[in-house]
């Protein structure tokens, strides 16, 4: 999906966006994935990246653990609320074009509620790769196949269409689940929660 339409989505959300997705939608990825990343991490501090980082629902837990946090993010109303919190920087950008943050940097990375509005996940994903440090960890949500999705015009995947995009990428998968992404009008709508850890280059 081009930036402009996610902006447009997003900027009117920015006020309200943490109540009506934890409230209203009982949106929680944005707690379980990071957990996944620390408890694999398995020490109090690190390099995290924060893919589409929104208002920084998914950095909190990081910030609790003294982890230092740089997020990315497109769309210009959730980047000030983003601002507001303790990212070491928070860079305003489209997601698929190339990130301004240097390689082999990161310990980790989340993208968590995201996968839905990239229309390149190979390259992304192998951009990941060349952000993690060896062995680095990348913690992220996937849409599951759905009609939701597609009557919403986002994307989503069968397991067959986005497990060799993570291995060719250089991936492997440490843990997965199926997991409530959030309710739309009494809806379930399904996630895969991913971490996979970097092995060999793409």
């Amino acid at each position: 999906m081009r930036l402009t339409t996610v902006n447009a989505i997003y900027s009117g959300l920015a006020r309200t966006y943490d109540r009506e997705l934890r409230d209203d939608m009982r949106y929680t990825a944005y707690l379980k994935v990071p957990q996944l990343v620390i408890s694999a991490l398995g020490r109090p501090s690190a390099s995290i990246l924060d893919l589409g980082c929104g208002t920084g629902l998914s950095s909190l837990l990081f910030f609790e653990k003294g982890c230092q946090v740089t997020g990315i993010d497109g769309t210009g109303a959730m980047v000030r609320r983003a601002r507001k919190l303790p990212y070491d920087k928070v860079v305003q950008q489209d997601l698929e074009s190339p990130w301004r943050v240097k390689d082999h940097s990161f310990d980790a990375v989340v993208m968590v509620g995201v996968m839905e509005y990239i229309i390149h996940p190979a390259i992304l994903f192998r951009r990941v790769h060349s952000k993690l440090v060896d062995g680095g960890l990348f913690g992220l949500t996937v849409p599951q196949k759905s009609k939701w999705y597609t009557d919403s015009k986002l994307k989503s995947y069968r397991r067959n269409e986005i497990v060799p995009v993570i291995f060719k990428a250089g991936f492997n998968i440490e843990f997965s689940e199926t997991a409530l992404g959030f309710e739309d009008a009494g809806e379930k709508v399904l996630y895969w929660n991913y971490l996979l850890r970097k092995t060999s280059p793409p």
